[in-house]
């Protein structure tokens, strides 16, 4: 508690040093100012005043004259003379009182003079005055300081200011934009030598007019009052374009940028603008925003136009379809039917191969409406791509033999997986567009090539595969490279019909790139062609059943097996072309389906309420009711609902799948009716497993093998009699392959004595050398 009060004396009350050297004195004074609040230090030695002063930094000092080695004068002379001590007051105190004693004591600097003895009184009140001084003039030091700091702010400021108006005249003279600055009754008091040159108007001749009169329209006035209101309001504008005029009266687009200019207090005075011409921007903007106008209606008459033309093309492919499905579908009945003869089968296939061809030159027209429209898409599947590309492979092998040439199918393995099997044996990759990409590139090798041979190779490594075709023909000219994958564009060759829609290559260049690769070429006229890709495939895992029935062509379906099940499946067939339930009704009934039919949606329904079938096939046109109303209340009855149900439509709008589907159906099937993606669409929703014919389950008889056997056997070797030899060269006039190796066999088990020559005949007729085999077989008769 006294350490805190000894804090607050030394902190809050006036200090006095006291200095005497009668302790008599010393303890009189002491008396006297004990009854106010001082903080008194009284020193009796002379030298130790100058020590203490600094130390204790008294407010007041009282000083005795008379004192040993130094009298009051000299210490009064020390105290002076230090830059520390020199502003506090002292006050002699003394015996001595005479006047020159006095006026000594003032001239060394003494603020008074008390003579002995005390009247308390006195010395209370000259010490209380001179302490009232002492902090006073502390007080008017400290202002005179901070009067000072403020003169020197105020000085830096004025310099600051200075510069800073030096630089804004600076950057208003040099500034490309024209600056003006305008009071809240639109006077103009800046003006730019860019306002000058922008609207041709001195800064004297601007500043005797008003603004909202200088170069606004008179409609304008009203605008600038509401944006000064805005400005006011400590609302920050956005750039906004005016029409300004010039003093020779000519428009300009201005874009105005706008800021309160205030003074020292903060108080608005004043508006400064920045002004750009952008007349050229407006105009430029103008024109484009014409032309883009003119653009949306070209591009909407385009897209009407292409509206049009797919509705045409696709109503165009409804009515070649309708009869496609009929022939198509007939073909693959008759296919099927192994009673027929092999010359009948051959004029089947022929037939089958032309409404393919056809089916393609349909296709390709509406593959390149879907590029056009970003429309085309991909449906990636499990694929035996080995089986997919022999197939595609042996399609072509009686072209190119009627052509005279030879096809070589090649398959070359770079690398292999550790168990030594082909990596990508089973492949997710869409089927029908690597099988559409393949049939283009390899019919227009076999096309144009008079002579020689084309080679179809397919090389494996790792998850990649090139696909080559390369053949000796007429090639290419290099200026006629880039304009091969041209639309409609086609070779102008006067030795070669043409043929097609001048639209394959295009669309194979396309769906090729939508796979992920690029078709490359190179060719040189007289010499050949070679077009190359590769792609990278995902190789997936299948089941037994799954890879048999990859595996295995659906032409030898004979039936189906479903677990748990004994009864056959119910199918309902609703059409109201009478030769599409036909050909479904005889593509499903031989493999052990029960097979119903319906003429329209409405029809169908009644059926369904009696016969409960487990599959719809309905076509989505119908009189009476359509596919899509007859699946609606499908999928509203109760016993009926999770009935599988697929819609079958000649049309080719790419929107009836998507509806199809979203109105409740499994799937989608385009006519005409194709057998193998019939079988695959069932066996997929109804978890089935074909049947396939025992033969080609095991791959069929190995003729050769046969054949080797059978020569084995005999000692000597003869050629079959001249009625049998004449009987196989018309086979093979005719191109009777089947046929011609059935009855060679046939020769060679009944008689195997003929077996060497039978061999080799069999091995032209299996290689599709019909053109050697004749020659073979008329140098054995003998012509």
């Amino acid at each position: 508690m006294m350490n805190t009060c000894a804090q607050w004396i030394e902190t809050t009350c006036p200090k006095i040093l006291a200095v005497d050297d009668t302790a008599f004195h010393l303890e009189i004074l002491e008396q006297i100012l004990a009854t106010n609040h001082y903080h008194v230090k009284f020193l009796h030695d002379s030298t130790e005043a100058l020590a203490e002063a600094l130390a204790f930094n008294p407010d007041l000092i009282l000083l005795d004259v008379l004192m040993p080695v130094h009298d009051g004068y000299e210490i009064c002379l020390q105290l002076k003379s230090n830059p520390i001590t020199k502003n506090i007051p002292i006050i002699f105190v003394s015996a001595l009182h005479e006047t020159l004693d006095k006026i000594k004591a003032f001239e060394m600097g003494a603020v008074d003079y008390i003579t002995k003895p005390y009247q308390p009184s006195e010395v209370l009140a000259r010490i209380e005055t001179h302490l009232q001084l002492r902090q006073l003039q502390k007080q008017l030091t400290q202002q005179n300081q901070l009067l000072q700091q403020q003169v020197h702010t105020l000085k830096t400021t004025q310099v600051n200011l200075k510069q800073a108006n030096q630089r804004l005249h600076l950057y208003t003279e040099q500034t490309p934009l024209a600056y003006i600055e305008w009071d809240f009754s639109f006077k103009i008091q800046q003006w730019n030598k860019a306002a000058e040159e922008l609207f041709i108007y001195s800064e004297k001749a601007a500043k005797q007019q008003l603004l909202s009169n200088l170069i606004f329209p008179a409609e304008s006035t009203s605008a600038l009052q509401e944006l000064l209101t805005q400005l006011l309001a400590e609302k920050t504008p956005n750039p906004d374009i005016r029409i300004n005029y010039t003093a020779t009266g000519e428009p300009l687009y201005c874009e105005w940028y706008h800021a309160l200019l205030r003074d020292a207090n903060g108080k608005p005075i004043a508006v400064a603008s920045l002004i750009q011409n952008v007349t050229e921007r407006v105009r430029t903007e103008m024109e484009l925003r014409h032309t883009n106008a003119a653009l949306a209606c070209e591009r909407n008459a385009a897209e009407a136009a292409n509206r049009t033309k797919s509705a045409f093309l696709a109503n165009i492919s409804h009515e070649l379809r309708t009869p496609l499905n009929s022939i198509l579908g007939y073909a693959q009945i008759i296919e099927r039917d192994n009673a027929i003869s092999e010359r009948h089968q051959e004029h089947v296939k022929n037939l089958k191969n032309s409404a393919e061809h056809l089916l393609t030159l349909i296709n390709e027209l509406l593959d390149f409406s879907k590029i056009e429209a970003n429309k085309l898409m991909l449906e990636e599947t499990a694929v035996h791509l080995p089986s997919l590309l022999k197939e595609v492979a042996d399609s072509f092998k009686m072209q190119a033999e009627k052509n005279g040439i030879q096809l070589i199918y090649e398959t070359v393995f770079s690398t292999k997986s550790l168990t030594g099997k082909n990596p990508l044996e089973y492949a997710m990759v869409d089927r029908r567009r690597l099988r559409q990409i393949l049939l283009n590139l390899i019919s227009n090798a076999i096309k144009f090539t008079p002579r020689g041979q084309v080679v179809f190779k397919v090389i494996y490594t790792g998850h990649y595969v090139r696909f080559d075709i390369e053949d000796t023909g007429i090639g290419i000219a290099p200026d006629q490279l880039d304009a091969i994958f041209e639309p409609f564009k086609q070779l102008n060759q006067d030795l070669f019909t043409t043929e097609g829609t001048g639209l394959g290559l295009t669309i194979t260049r396309h769906l090729i790139e939508m796979m992920g690769g690029k078709l490359n070429v190179q060719s040189m006229p007289g010499v050949g062609s070679l077009f190359w890709f590769e792609l990278e495939l995902e190789p997936v895992k299948l089941s037994h059943e799954s890879k048999t029935s990859l595996k295995n062509d659906a032409q030898y379906i004979i039936g189906y097996h479903r677990p748990h099940h004994t009864t056959p499946l119910k199918i309902l067939v609703a059409d109201d072309k009478w030769d599409s339930r036909i050909i479904l009704s005889n593509l499903l009934t031989p493999l052990g389906f029960l097979v119903f039919t319906a003429n329209d949606g409405q029809q169908a329904l009644s059926i369904a309420q009696h016969e409960k079938p487990d599959i719809f096939i309905l076509d989505l046109k119908m009189p009476i009711m359509d596919g899509l109303t007859c699946l609606t209340h499908i999928r509203q009855h109760p016993e009926l609902k999770d009935k599988i149900a697929i819609v079958l439509s000649a049309s080719a709008y790419p929107d009836d799948k998507t509806q199809s589907l979203k109105a409740g159906a499994n799937d989608f099937m385009t006519k005409p009716i194709r057998f193998d993606e019939l079988t695959n669409l069932l066996k997929q929703h109804c978890q089935l497993s074909w049947i396939y014919e025992e033969n080609h389950l095991s791959g069929g008889k190995n003729e050769l093998d046969t054949l080797n056997k059978l020569r084995s056997q005999v000692e000597s070797a003869q050629n079959p009699p001249s009625s049998d030899l004449k009987r196989l060269l018309k086979l093979a006039e005719r191109g009777d392959v089947k046929r011609l190796l059935k009855e060679s066999m046939a020769l060679a088990e009944q008689h195997p004595k003929y077996a060497a020559f039978i061999y080799q005949a069999v091995s032209q007729i299996k290689a599709f050398k019909l053109k050697q085999l004749q020659h073979f077989l008329k140098n054995a008769i003998g012509e």
